[in-house]
């Protein structure tokens, strides 16, 4: 059974291929049971169904499809080229097959970390960003007091280097 619950469907691809619109509307619609029926199957991609190839008239009634019509809708998708047969004659979609082999690379990528080739095999390389030293600190402004309005400066750091200045000033007066 598939890993995912979901089946990867692109509109686009389904009403631009050419081969499938060549096909009636009930070929086509027995089509997309068949890729649901193959989503489900192990190996992925490929119509068994507890793995065995069911015959016409099995598929008709896992596809509610009237089995009388069945082999004539097979022989429709199979003469326009829709599906292949692999050589024990078992339906496949070529496109499940290549999406999960896209798919497993992706899975083997991603659990070493990503994109093989960025590496390019030199394992990994520094980062662009190296981590900050913990030695280096932030400067601290030195603290002053003073007052704001008076430009008082007889409190705090500069208060004796003011006293100092004024004991110079006073002995130049004096002399």
């Amino acid at each position: 059974m598939s890993r995912n619950p979901w089946l990867k469907f692109y509109p686009l691809d389904w009403r631009g291929d050419p081969k499938l619109r060549m096909c009636s509307m009930a070929a086509r619609g027995l089509w997309i049971e068949l890729l649901a029926l193959m989503h489900e199957a192990t190996p992925y991609g490929h119509l068994l169904v507890t793995g065995k190839s069911p015959t016409d008239a099995q598929i008709a009634v896992l596809a509610g499809a009237p089995s009388d019509q069945v082999t004539e809708l097979l022989g429709e998708l199979e003469s326009s080229g829709v599906f292949s047969r692999t050589k024990d004659g078992v339906i496949y979609s070529r496109r499940m097959i290549r999406d999960e082999k896209k798919s497993a690379v992706a899975r083997k990528n991603g659990g070493r970390g990503g994109n093989p080739s960025l590496s390019k095999g030199k394992g990994n390389s520094p980062p662009d960003n190296q981590p900050d030293n913990g030695d280096d600190k932030p400067q601290k402004p030195d603290a002053r007091s003073q007052n704001e309005k008076s430009k008082d400066f007889s409190h705090g750091a500069g208060a004796q280097k003011k006293s100092n200045h004024q004991k110079l000033m006073e002995a130049f007066q004096d002399a």
